[in-house]
Order: C-alpha cells, then structure tokens, then sequence
C-alpha cells in the first residue's frame, strides 16, 4: 500500500474565510495550539522551529513526509518519540476536530502515543460538519479506510474527584498547522 500523497495547497475562497476562524477558535478552546499558514512550506518551517524550541530530541514522522527528516535529527518509532507528526486529511469546524485517515504510513500509534503531536492541515480539507465531511469521501469514490479518528485536542479525563487530568490517555500537547 503506497503513502496518502499530500494535498497540493490552495488559499481559501472568501466563504471559506468564516468557517476558518470558526474552526481555529474551536481548536484553541478545546486546547489545540494553531498556527494558520499561508503554504505547506511555512508550515514545515514553523514545525522545525517549534520542534527545535520546545527541545524535542525523538520525533516520529510518516512515510509522507520524508523530506522533513532532513532537518530533525532523532527520528524514531512513535511508542519512542517526544513528537509525532502526522498528515490530516482536513478539519470538521462544527467539532472543531483534526481528521485523520489511518493507513500503512501513518498508523494510529503516530498521533496516540508521543506525549506532543502535531497535524498539518491542508486549508482544502475543512469542512463546516460531519455531513459534508462524508459527502466528500463519497464523492472521492475511494474505498475508506478501516479507521477514520476525528481528534479533539489534547487527552482529557476527569478522576473520580472531577478534576481534570490531561494528557493521561493520550498526547498532553497537540498542535495543528493550517495552511
């Protein structure tokens, strides 16, 4: 099974303009940390520069983005990583949740198991809900894939106090660059 190209990047129409500031105001109340770009080379320019400033020495990165690994040293396997970034197929603004399709190059494990995960998000991919989200599978008449996850920032849980815990079950720190 070969990787999911990435998508060729495109600036938003002006309907697309509202639905953008929708979804970042959504992703950052629910505690994602969004950088809006205007090119997927910006965008990995600011994902380097993040990289290097939080320090992050392991980084596990998808078979989609090889070319990334030339400028971070200490790739490694997600379960070992203290930053894995992963390719999203888009955004659900009504959510104001991260869509990801799993497949051979990007497994689960890669947004699941680093403590800080990253997503680039191609501004093509946002949509206003779930039906148009699915409307657009159908209309790509692909086969979907066995697992579609729609992520909503960083792991959240309560104890049996009711004081939340994040990061617990999942990545404590979540970014997402849209461009």
């Amino acid at each position: 099974m070969s990787a999911m190209p990435l998508r060729d990047p495109t600036p938003p129409d002006a309907d697309t303009g509202a639905l953008l500031d929708t979804l970042v105001a959504r992703m950052e109340a629910q505690g994602f940390r969004v950088k809006v770009c205007s090119r997927f080379e910006e965008a990995l320019t600011d994902v380097r520069r993040t990289i290097q400033d939080r320090g992050w020495r392991t980084v596990a990165l998808p078979k989609a983005l090889p070319s990334l690994a030339d400028g971070i040293a200490g790739t490694t396997p997600p379960a070992e990583a203290e930053f894995g970034l992963n390719v999203a197929e888009g955004a659900v603004t009504a959510a104001g949740s991260v869509v990801v399709r799993q497949h051979a190059g990007q497994g689960r494990a890669l947004s699941l198991l680093p403590p800080a995960t990253g997503f680039l998000v191609p501004r093509q991919g946002v949509v206003a809900d779930l039906v148009q989200l699915f409307a657009r599978f159908d209309a790509e008449g692909e086969t979907l894939p066995a697992a579609i996850t729609l992520i909503a920032g960083p792991s959240k849980t309560a104890d049996i106090e009711l004081e939340l815990c994040v990061g617990v079950h999942g990545p404590k720190e979540v970014y997402v660059w849209l461009y």
